[in-house]
């Protein structure tokens, strides 16, 4: 018999505890994921989600852990996530509670779009509650990423404040091709789109970088440090909005792009990240070509009428 339970200040070092051997077991065989756990990061991300947390205990026993991070916005709506270090279950009837539980509260208060992110070798039992899989992360050596020859004509360069039309044409492309199939992502198109590129440009530790032809550019994609994480190894960079201009595909520009930039951080990173869609199969094509090696996937499920 399962029974839940909000979260008591009791139960933190119990949970600490089930995360790190979990983390250690998730990290066994797969270099890409770091089975480093930060004491002091797991308590404070506890605290900050411990109005959105379910303990489940099996007679005396705990038998898993539930928390999510709630969100408000245009794009995402009233949305809940679960990350890593919010997740920790000993079999699918735990997490069936367990969900149980934490999304009736969640729907109680609107929240009705629900993602996970989950080790990509665990997505099983989030897809028998109904989630669907979105997103896949994945992460490769930098030292040992292949380097194509970018094709003549073309010239890498970072970008700045000045490039902001750029940025936006270029980041628009990565819409529409997700629009096709078999993707037909039709995500709203963020109003805040101009003023959150705007932001990045002036970011000092988000280095955008752009590929010209002669003073038009063709492709773009961000690069920054990742934070600390459950999961994420230091000195990991990671790489995002990867776009290359519709006429300019299929020209090996993308893989030439990657490998320039990851030469010019080299010196700063040993790993590298991305994320992908996984429905985008020619994205999920390219970084398997380059390399990268699944770690962490993102599912999502609506519920309810929000």
């Amino acid at each position: 018999m399962i029974r839940t339970a909000s979260l008591n200040d009791s139960d933190v070092d119990a949970i600490i505890e089930r995360l790190a051997r979990h983390q250690e077991l998730v990290a066994r065989d797969r270099p890409g994921i770091s089975a480093t756990v930060d004491r002091g990061a797991l308590v404070a991300s506890i605290e900050a989600r411990h109005e959105r947390s379910v303990v489940a205990w099996r007679a005396d026993e705990m038998a898993g852990y539930l928390s999510a991070t709630t969100m408000v916005d245009t794009v995402f709506g009233r949305s809940a996530w679960i990350n890593p270090d919010g997740a920790c279950f000993d079999d699918l009837a735990t997490l069936d509670a367990l969900y149980v539980a934490l999304a009736d509260a969640l729907l109680d208060d609107g929240y009705c779009h629900h993602y996970v992110l989950t080790p990509d070798s665990e997505i099983q039992p989030w897809i028998e509650l109904g989630f669907a899989l979105v997103h896949r992360g994945g992460v490769a050596r930098a030292n040992e990423m292949a380097r194509p020859s970018m094709p003549g004509g073309l010239e890498v360069r970072r970008g700045d404040a000045s490039d902001l039309e750029f940025a936006l044409a270029l980041d628009e492309e990565i819409d529409l091709a997700q629009r096709a199939g078999p993707s037909y992502a039709t995500m709203p198109i963020d109003p805040a789109r101009r003023e959150d590129w705007t932001e990045m440009l002036a970011d000092d530790t988000v280095h955008h970088y752009l590929i010209v032809r002669e003073r038009s550019a063709v492709a773009q994609c961000t690069a920054f440090t990742r934070p600390a994480a459950l999961g994420v190894h230091p000195r990991t960079l990671h790489l995002s909005a990867l776009s290359v201009a519709a006429d300019e595909r299929d020209r090996g520009i993308g893989a030439a792009f990657v490998g320039e930039i990851v030469a010019r951080e080299s010196s700063e990173h040993d790993w590298v990240s991305a994320t992908w869609r996984v429905t985008n199969r020619g994205a999920s094509r390219f970084w398997s070509r380059l390399g990268f090696e699944p770690t962490y996937a993102r599912l999502r499920r609506h519920v309810g009428d929000g």
